[in-house]
């Protein structure tokens, strides 16, 4: 009996205590219950039995323990768009760390940069007034389009020698190595004490001191840190973590513009591969939902970041990797990144900026660059042997011959040739590891003088410590080049590659066709030939030039430099003779020739010029790409030279078009057009604009005959910096829309 006694009691207890536990559960399961999408709270609120309930029974605080962000704002938004609340409540902005860019009523102002703006919200429960305000919630407020316009009017290919300056840093949380020894071997901790401490005065005064009119430096690099503070990085990966409080960027930028330098951004949008695992996570590295979106909105609003940041003011931002082409676009990048949407979102605030990969351009690049660590990664198809490693090191064997460069290739882009053996610095100060000479580095920079017409000569990859010191004997081979450099400096600064002798890629010192190389003046009123092999007697041969040009002849016609010495220049059949004079010899570094044009043809001010497209054909998974939109103003006519296609039918439905900004208002009234195969319209138009938005037909053309290699078109002179050519109809039934060539005239 009292077995049954205790039984009842002991079921009485348990059955309370289910009570208990499931009215003191209710709030949770009700919460639980609830459809949550992000922080974003949707949907119905409904009990145990499932049954709808009304919003007002939760506790407000509740609710605004949930909302942990906020959406943040786009260019179209004029308000802040408030989370979606459970009927019977509402959200409002209770504080705002900015309220001159977002007030209080939710109205946003948008400021000249990206700024991360700190943000509660108030949730009210409109039943009995009760509120409960939200945890701080950081919001990304995007730059407005008040300062895209460039200061810079003219073209990145015009900068022609060029120094890559490789920094990077630890973040400021994690301490530890910069990734950048000090002269003493000792390391900043940090990326803040690594900023603190550069000593860019110096770095500037000794780079415009050794003739340098191109800088490249990293931003957004290694480990995705930025030497500058960027409201995107702290957004996305932790405000004050991988950001400098000083803005080293725009001190370089500055300060290197005031001596006639100028800067690009060299970055790396799929560095994630040495960010942490936690990282990678945290910014959707490893997650393939929507084809990477997350990774993408990361890189995006970096990008986006620095481009209204930066963009008015340099030349240029390059991308680290090779964009798919080849091998090592590796290391987990494959696919991750939306090519299309990077390019339009650093061209909306930096349109002028010219986009350049370690690939050929593609999809998201204008130009490119070519990475050359050490010499045998000139040829990545035959590598020197290197099974052998140096002793205490990962890194391949130093083979003098790899040294000789005379015996290195041409290209028609700009090599970044890394001098000793990193791209930064990564030892003290202690030993010379230079392996180049002056003498040697003079000779290679002016045969790519000669060849690059893509960018600079040559990009030299030395880093200096960021005590503003430099490895041993860099700064004084630096000055050797310089001092070789000056004497022909009219040879040099402010020319292109000739196209009367062009010199193809693949080309070396050794072999280049009669030992010379050629540059000219943008104008075509002279040639330079330059002899770096000379012949064994004092004549040398030269071809007729093939771009039609012709050179005065006579005794005194050709004007040796530097000291202006007279050359004997004859035509006889289908080659010019260069003679020298009995008192000069051939200068065995480089023996300069100053050849004059008889009526040189008119400037072509669109030459490598900004072109913007409706459609373009570049693929980004091939180094051989017969279309390139930059090819459209490069001035070469070579065959295998790059021209321009859309990717689909031009017809009065869907025209396609072509534009060219000429960085400048000029009284233009005359266009060239270039054919290439079979793509020229039949039916198109011409138009001028001064602002890209107003436009004014010159030309319009019907049943147009193709042309067998170029057409003009006059008109009368229009003052303009924007020159489109749309076509309607094509000349075939495929109807592509191809030039190879836009020539623009004044």
């Amino acid at each position: 009996m009292n077995k049954v006694k205790i039984n009842k009691v002991v079921l009485l207890l348990v059955i309370s205590l289910i009570v208990f536990v499931s009215v003191a559960l209710l709030p949770m399961q009700i919460i639980k219950a609830s459809t949550i999408t992000g922080n974003f709270i949707v949907g119905f609120w409904k009990n145990l039995t499932g049954e709808t309930v009304e919003g007002n029974v939760i506790d407000p605080q509740v609710i605004a323990d949930s909302i942990t962000e906020i959406k943040n704002p786009t260019l179209s938004n004029s308000k802040l768009v408030m989370p979606t609340l459970p009927d019977g409540f509402t959200a409002s902005l209770s504080t705002c760390s900015s309220p001159e860019i977002i007030g209080l009523d939710g109205t946003i102002n948008f400021p000249n940069y990206f700024t991360l703006i700190n943000v509660s919200l108030e949730v009210k429960r409109v039943k009995d007034g009760r509120s409960v305000a939200t945890k701080p919630i950081n919001v990304l407020v995007p730059a407005n389009l008040n300062n895209t316009q460039s200061n810079i009017d003219f073209p990145y290919q015009s900068l022609r020698y060029g120094l890559a300056i490789h920094w990077s840093s630890g973040d400021n949380k994690m301490g530890g190595s910069a990734g950048l020894v000090k002269p003493d071997g000792s390391f900043s901790k940090g990326i803040n004490a690594f900023c603190n401490e550069a000593n860019i005065d110096k770095i500037v005064n000794d780079v415009a001191a050794t003739g340098f009119n191109v800088v490249y430096i990293t931003d957004f690099h290694g480990l995705g840190t930025t030497l500058h503070p960027s409201a995107a990085v702290d957004y996305w990966r932790g405000v004050g973590v991988f950001t400098s409080e000083r803005d080293l960027i725009k001190e370089f930028i500055t300060k290197l513009k005031e001596k006639g330098i100028y800067v690009v951004l060299f970055t790396h949008p799929l560095d994630g591969h040495d960010f942490s695992a936690k990282q990678q996570q945290l910014l959707g590295w490893t997650d393939p939902t929507d084809n990477f979106k997350k990774w993408n909105n990361f890189v995006n609003d970096v990008y986006a970041d620095i481009a209204s940041r930066y963009g008015q003011d340099i030349v240029g931002i390059g991308f680290d990797s090779a964009w798919n082409d080849q091998p090592q676009e590796q290391i987990g990048g494959i696919g991750k990144l939306d090519h299309k949407r990077l390019r339009e979102t650093i061209k909306k605030y930096a349109p002028n900026v010219q986009l350049i990969s370690l690939s050929l351009p593609n999809d998201v690049s204008d130009l490119s660059i070519r990475e050359t660590w050490r010499p045998y990664w000139f040829n990545w198809s035959s590598p020197t042997n290197f099974s052998t490693p140096v002793p205490g090191s990962d890194d391949p064997p130093y083979l003098e011959s790899d040294y000789n460069t005379d015996a290195w290739p041409s290209y028609n882009t700009s090599p970044m040739i890394v001098m000793t053996n990193h791209w930064t610095v990564t030892s003290p100060n202690t030993k010379n590891i230079l392996r180049v000479s002056g003498t040697q580095m003079f000779r290679y920079t002016v045969m790519q003088f000669g060849a690059s017409f893509n960018g600079p000569s040559v990009l030299w990859s030395n880093s200096p410590y960021v005590t503003g010191d430099w490895q041993l004997n860099v700064l004084e081979q630096f000055s050797v080049v310089k001092n070789l450099m000056n004497p022909i400096k009219e040879s040099l600064d402010g020319t292109y590659p000739s196209t009367s002798y062009f010199t193809p890629q693949g080309k070396t010192i050794q072999n280049i066709v009669n030992g010379f190389i050629a540059t000219r003046k943008p104008d075509n009123t002279a040639e330079y030939i330059h002899v770096l092999r000379a012949p064994l007697s004092k004549t040398l041969q030269i071809g007729l030039p093939a771009d039609g040009k012709v050179f005065a002849t006579g005794s005194q016609a050709g004007t040796i430099l530097p000291n202006g010495e007279k050359a004997t220049v004859n035509q006889a059949g289908g080659f010019y003779m260069v003679t020298l004079p009995s008192n000069v010899n051939w200068n065995l570094l480089d023996t300069v020739i100053k050849l004059t044009v008889v009526n040189p043809p008119k400037e072509n001010i669109a030459l490598f010029k900004p072109v913007y497209f409706s459609t373009s054909s570049e693929a980004r998974t091939t180094q051989n790409n017969t279309f390139i939109h930059m090819g459209l103003t490069d001035g070469y006519y070579y065959t295998g030279n790059k021209a321009w296609s859309s990717t689909v039918a031009m017809s009065t439905s869907n025209p396609q078009w072509v534009t060219v900004d000429l960085l400048k208002n000029y009284a233009i009234n005359k266009v060239t057009l270039a054919s290439y195969g079979d793509g020229f319209p039949q039916d198109f138009t011409i138009e001028t604009s001064a602002d890209n938005k107003n436009w004014i037909k010159v030309v319009t053309k019907t049943n147009e005959t193709m042309p067998s290699s170029k057409a003009d078109y006059s008109f009368t002179a229009r003052n303009a910096r924007y020159v489109r050519i749309t076509g309607t109809k094509g000349n075939t039934a495929n109807g592509f829309f191809r030039l190879q060539e836009l020539e623009v005239y004044q």
